[in-house]
């Protein structure tokens, strides 16, 4: 696991994480002011999020309904270009820059592609051949899957309420890791806002277990323990991000929010 890096989500892995694949293969794709805000301060809803969880007080996400069936005639329409599902995104992004709607595209489709990769598929033998239903156990590592596809904000509250499986980590690593590295930044924030509060701090048990495995560290190892104690503490991080943003007023750097609103 590569050191935390703190470069922003990026803007296009944002505007699809927030409105969500389901839409994109559904053929129900709108890009609001609502979604669009909430794109822009995504990182934001993950530090609070994440600190809500480590308290155990998981703020609660959405459940995406997962009709197997038709997921898997959604999946199956896209790899064949589906018409409607285009012409829906076309429609969302119309007035939206070229660029920006092209890289939402692109990676909509890459997690669309991660999903029909590992949607499980079954043929029941015999005279003609049939389709038959997945096991239990691929039906539940898909809804997990799913629900991340859907949702990335999902581990979150999976590790607030202490079910954060590393399938679930693995997903929203390999399809939305930017948003994976704003968790773990999160985390080493939340960890150094407590312990600002109490010195002493340790999480319990359970709560050391799953925050292992969102940082996919079997122990505290050196590195991740580095990371925690050059954490600021909270009082000096607002006073080091005032200061660079004045210090930065005449460079080219923008923020997710920035990038996503002028676009």
């Amino acid at each position: 696991m590569n050191p935390v890096d703190p470069v922003g989500i990026n803007p296009a892995e944002a505007l699809v994480a927030v409105l969500g694949v389901d839409d994109f293969l559904s053929g129900n794709i709108k890009l609001t002011k609502g979604a669009r805000d909430r794109a822009a301060a995504l990182d934001h809803e993950i530090d609070r999020g994440v600190f809500s969880a480590m308290r155990g007080e998981p703020e609660a996400v959405p459940e995406i309904p997962l009709d197997y069936r038709e997921v898997g005639a959604q999946l199956e329409r896209a790899k064949q270009g589906d018409r409607e599902q285009v012409l829906t995104f076309q429609r969302a992004f119309a007035n939206e820059d070229p660029a920006l709607a092209a890289q939402v595209q692109t990676f909509a489709a890459r997690v669309i592609r991660y999903l029909d990769e590992r949607y499980p598929r079954r043929t029941r033998t015999g005279i003609v051949a049939s389709a038959a239903p997945p096991s239990g156990v691929e039906m539940a590592r898909f809804k997990r899957l799913w629900a991340v596809a859907t949702d990335p904000l999902h581990v979150v509250e999976a590790l607030g309420r202490g079910n954060l499986s590393r399938d679930m980590v693995r997903a929203v690593e390999d399809l939305y890791p930017t948003v994976y590295a704003a968790i773990r930044m999160g985390v080493l924030k939340a960890i150094s806002r407590t312990k600002a509060r109490r010195a002493a701090w340790t999480p319990p048990r359970s709560l050391d277990l799953q925050l292992r495995t969102l940082m996919q560290a079997d122990t505290t190892n050196p590195q991740l323990q580095a990371e925690i104690d050059a954490m600021p503490p909270p009082a000096a991080a607002a006073t080091a991000r005032q200061q660079g943003h004045a210090s930065d007023a005449g460079k080219d750097l923008q923020t997710t929010g920035q990038r996503i609103a002028t676009h």
